[in-house]
């Protein structure tokens, strides 16, 4: 009954906001893929054997797409794939090539079961075109719509994370991945359940902090929340990332002499915060802690997940180049060709974006999607020059965490992961390329 009415509720909200405006449609899709967050299960309202719940979120964009094209079929001012760099048209190559490795997967496996079941997520990228033809007309007032919606379902989930983790009030669908013993009891490892856009949002708020844009208590508040939430996740690898971005977020802020004493000021109170509200006595805080010590005991190369994942990436870089390194595996079940050994039952990897796109895509896959990294890289950086624009700052940040998190896991190497944002400043270089002639 309780997954009835947060179905409803959702839907509800956003029939109510499609109808003022159809870019509502992009938080749409995202909640399909997230599950609304982690509230609901891969199998909740789905066709068993056909469909799960995130592909409703395909199926959406799909519709979306199709009727989108028709309607602006004679309103684009400018041919679609004339735009900087030609990102865009390599973004429509990535996707393309992605529906060749599907029918290639087909004709490796024999059946189109396997290569549905495991291929589709990676077809669920198709969305970043709806998102780009969304936003085309006016990416500004448009995104900042988008944007908001997206801020409050962060703040709200990030509350309800913490919640989950300190008052043990379970929301979510999903068993934790994992329940870790610690000194004061048992602590949860729940990734399904972490805010979706934190470490993006964790970005825009530390640019606002730096640059005194909006309420500055806020800023830091909202710092602090998504912080909190990834120690709650229990992941070294993400802590790492965010004092890295923390420190390029300095680094690329004005006043720096001044922004060092808030750091140290505002720091300093936190801490007082923290340990006022006993943090640095919870299991999460104390199991990251000890997690950690693992780092500074061995190094970073003689840790357990480090070994583990080198490993993996060299036996599947070895599997690749002996059955073909171009295309990969595609999205075969590996146990089914007989030949050759992996840690699961496909060619990629859940903890490293860059073993995933190669068992998966091959060579020519983890290319194209890197070019297309690159390439919004180069555009953010002219975009950061020209100071046209108010993202562009938070948006070179996160760059950074998405290349520093396929180090960590895989959830970057899919395009629906950044694509909102890429698309965004593709649109604002174009405004500005239009606005110069």
């Amino acid at each position: 009954m309780e997954k009835y009415l947060i179905f409803i509720s959702f839907i509800s909200l956003f029939i109510y906001l499609i109808r003022k405006d159809i870019v509502y449609i992009i938080p749409m899709i995202f909640l399909f893929y997230t599950k609304i967050n982690g509230l609901l299960d891969w199998e909740d309202f789905a066709q068993h054997g056909v469909i799960k719940f995130p592909d409703y979120g395909f199926l959406l964009s799909l519709i979306i797409l199709i009727l989108l094209i028709v309607s602006y079929k004679k309103g684009f001012s400018d041919p679609i794939f004339n735009t900087i760099y030609g990102l865009l048209l390599l973004i429509c190559i990535h996707i393309i090539y992605y529906l060749f490795l599907f029918f290639y997967s087909v004709e490796l496996q024999g059946s189109f079961e396997w290569p549905i079941k495991i291929g589709r997520g990676y077809l669920y990228g198709i969305s970043i075109l709806v998102f780009y033809l969304l936003l085309y007309n006016d990416p500004i007032g448009k995104f900042k719509r988008v944007f908001e919606f997206l801020k409050i379902f962060t703040i709200v989930f990030s509350a309800l994370y913490i919640v989950y983790n300190y008052f043990g009030i379970d929301f979510y669908a999903n068993e934790p991945y994992e329940i870790i013993e610690s000194d004061i009891g048992e602590v949860n490892r729940n990734f399904a359940a972490f805010p979706y856009f934190l470490m993006y949002f964790y970005c825009i708020s530390l640019i606002d902090f730096f640059n005194r844009r909006g309420n500055l208590i806020i800023s830091l508040l909202l710092i602090f929340i998504y912080l909190v939430c990834m120690v709650s996740v229990l992941t070294r690898g993400i802590i790492i990332s965010a004092a890295i971005i923390f420190v390029m977020a300095y680094i690329i802020s004005e006043n720096r002499k001044t922004n060092l004493f808030y750091i140290i000021f505002f720091f300093g109170l936190g801490l007082f915060i923290l340990n006022a509200l006993n943090f640095f006595e919870t299991g999460s805080y104390l199991t990251l802690l000890e997690r950690s010590r693992e780092i500074t005991d061995v190094g970073v190369e003689s840790t357990g997940n480090f070994k583990v994942r080198t490993m993996e990436f060299y036996n599947i870089l070895d599997n690749v180049i002996h059955f073909n390194p171009l295309f990969g595996f595609g999205f075969v079940n590996t146990n089914l060709l007989g030949l050759y050994k992996f840690a699961d039952f496909t060619a990629g990897s859940p903890d490293n974006g860059f073993t995933n796109l190669l068992g998966i895509t091959g060579f020519v896959g983890l290319s194209l999607f890197l070019i297309i990294i690159v390439n919004w890289g180069l555009i953010n950086i002219k975009l950061q020059r020209l100071k046209i624009d108010d993202f562009s700052k938070a948006h070179f940040l996160f760059i950074i965490y998405v290349l520093l998190s396929f180090l960590n896991g895989s959830s970057m190497s899919y395009l629906e992961s950044f694509g909102l944002f890429l698309i965004y400043d593709l649109l604002i270089s174009r405004m500005y390329i239009k606005s110069i002639k």
